[in-house]
């Protein structure tokens, strides 16, 4: 995995409720905010989190966040393709708190980490691995799964015998499943 920079400045916009080509089931429901999921094919699934007290003059929802992910070549888990943001929500911690809902929602998902994070993914990968309900462990090409840690100064996950972040002789995979 590696470390990237980019831009916090991300709008998502509004939800189209009545697009006759989304189709989204509801996810689950909390204090207003919906996480709705729409699986075009086998290999691909996309969750938007839209806050139904923010609407706009067509009466449609703000996007909160959005997740893209995609079946990973190991075929068990999910690779993270990406996930935004709104900056309006930016800062609440709300994205590891829909990733564990979401882990507890679909009993049996493994998300697996993106090869590229940015600051605020390395962050979410990070509080989760603070979570005690949510496993989240390290995997190379040729390993048992192990277990990683938080490095608290850098928010970032860590493991003491492997460098998880930019280690250019292996390819450490990261992965989170609910317990």
């Amino acid at each position: 995995m590696h470390r990237i920079n980019m831009s916090k400045a991300v709008r998502l916009g509004w939800f189209n409720i009545y697009d006759p080509d989304a189709d989204y089931r509801i996810i689950f429901k909390q204090r207003g905010l919906i996480m709705l999921g729409e699986t075009d094919d086998d290999e691909h699934m996309d969750f938007l989190l839209v806050d139904t007290y923010n609407l706009n003059k067509k009466n449609r929802p703000k996007i909160v966040m959005e997740l893209l992910l995609s079946k990973s070549k190991n075929k068990n888990s999910w690779h993270v393709d990406y996930t935004r943001v709104d900056n309006l929500y930016q800062g609440q911690g709300l994205a590891p708190k829909m990733y564990r809902k979401l882990l507890k929602k679909m009993p049996g998902l493994m998300l697996e980490a993106g090869n590229l994070q940015s600051a605020g993914g390395r962050g979410i990968w990070a509080e989760l691995g603070r979570m005690d309900d949510i496993w989240v462990f390290g995997k190379t090409k040729r390993s048992q799964p192990f277990e990683l840690d938080v490095d608290e100064c850098e928010n970032e996950l860590m493991s003491f015998d492997r460098r998880v972040y930019d280690n250019p002789r292996s390819n450490m995979y990261v992965f989170a499943t609910a317990c």
